[in-house]
């Protein structure tokens, strides 16, 4: 319980606090990066139907945000995964999977707790709204980081809805916002 507008996050675990996101009102987190390599590349047939394409995705999870305050975990996070597209008339499909290495916040390693990697997958459909820019919708589900505080909620997988946009700014360089 929390006072109006206000909030409190935190896990404990043996009485020792693990984790805890502090009420800021602004807050850089750690910056996700990926870099995506076509290995099948999506197209059309000559009658307009779309072929799926298959490409490898690595990602770099920076540690800009401040640990101490909840924003990131200090450390460099490492993904992998296999994402694949599907052109149709009227959008595209996407669907990925994906494995990360997280790093554990240096609060919490010196509690004995350790943060656990996360597996994800997800579904996207993807609509054109101009020549450049794109409406996204993404279902994801992924395992929690926190699985090992046993705790309801917390440790459960999760389910996320993503909506969103992405914008072309070159022939192959996106800028997606969700």
């Amino acid at each position: 319980a929390a006072p109006k507008d206000r909030f409190e996050v935190f896990a404990s675990q043996s009485g020792n606090r693990v984790f805890q996101l502090d009420e800021e009102p602004l807050m850089l987190a750690d910056v996700p990066l990926s870099l995506t390599w076509g290995i099948v590349p999506p197209g059309r047939t000559a009658d307009g139907a779309g072929t799926p394409g298959v490409a490898l995705r690595l990602g770099v999870e920076l540690p800009t945000g401040d640990e101490d305050h909840g924003a990131g975990n200090g450390e460099v996070d490492w993904a992998a995964g296999l994402a694949a597209s599907w052109p149709l008339q009227f959008g595209t499909v996407h669907a990925a999977v994906q494995h990360t290495w997280a790093g554990t916040p240096e609060r919490a390693r010196r509690n004995g707790f350790e943060f656990r990697d996360v597996t994800s997958a997800s579904g996207t459909f993807e609509v054109p709204l101009l020549d450049d820019l794109s409406g996204l919708v993404q279902l994801e589900w992924e395992t929690s980081t926190l699985r090992d505080l046993r705790i309801p909620v917390a440790a459960d997988d999760q389910v996320l809805l993503w909506v969103g946009g992405r914008l072309r700014i070159d022939r192959d360089l996106y800028f997606e916002l969700s």
